[in-house]
């Protein structure tokens, strides 16, 4: 609930489901909840949720994957 405060705001969730902080079932519904708030408000594109198969790190892939998202959003 408190993620989907940023709507209408863009939000990049990047989540690793080997995490053992979280439970990959956790996420998902959190994901999912989110992304249900975004597309209620109509800007489903503004949310990305993404699920790495790793454990809890900002690996290579997710630093290009979250620099491509930001480049994307925030160049004018």
């Amino acid at each position: 609930d408190i993620a989907s405060l940023t709507a209408p705001g863009k939000l990049l969730v990047q989540q690793c489901t080997r995490d053992p902080l979280y439970t990959p079932e956790g996420m998902r519904q959190a994901s999912d909840h989110i992304g249900r708030v975004y597309a209620s408000l109509g800007i489903a594109e503004h949310y990305s949720s993404v699920f790495y198969d790793t454990i809890h790190e900002f690996n290579p892939q997710m630093q290009r994957d979250a620099f491509a998202w930001l480049c994307r959003w925030l160049r004018p």
